[in-house]
């Protein structure tokens, strides 16, 4: 019998990450590799007791074989990028980096979230499902 997918979270231990993290545990047919920047934290510690792999691979620019390390194996992804970057502002070139890794690790399935999808008390929105990931073509 067949591993259960193994999607990998982005930002697992944010506010948005731990409730998408718990979901896809809860629900029972996923594996879940929560990115976080200390995987010896408090929220980090308590996914890995739910079941959760737990690895560093903060949400900072700089990062990328860490990315690419951490999406390598994963069957998915989910991602939060910004719905429109803040001025000044990195993080649109940070989604567009986060997503490049998680294509070329080959974890192509995917769900984005913005930040206007946050703490709506919805727990995970949509479910995983395949999609497809821009490349750096359209990033800076």
């Amino acid at each position: 019998m067949p591993a259960e997918p193994l999607i990998a979270v982005a930002g697992g231990t944010s506010k948005q990450g731990r409730s998408v993290v718990r979901t896809l545990i809860d629900d029972g047919r996923f594996r879940v590799r929560a990115l976080t920047r200390d995987p010896s934290s408090s929220q980090a510690q308590n996914l890995a007791r739910l079941g959760a792999e737990v690895v560093s691979a903060p949400l900072a620019l700089g990062h990328d074989e860490e990315w690419l390390a951490a999406f390598v194996g994963a069957d998915g992804a989910f991602l939060m990028t910004p719905p429109i970057a803040p001025e000044g502002s990195r993080e649109y070139e940070l989604g567009c980096r986060l997503a490049d890794a998680a294509v070329r690790a080959g974890s192509a399935p995917s769900k984005t979230s913005t930040r206007s999808q946050a703490g709506n008390g919805s727990p995970l929105t949509s479910p995983i499902r395949p999609g497809s990931l821009t490349t750096s073509a359209r990033c800076p």
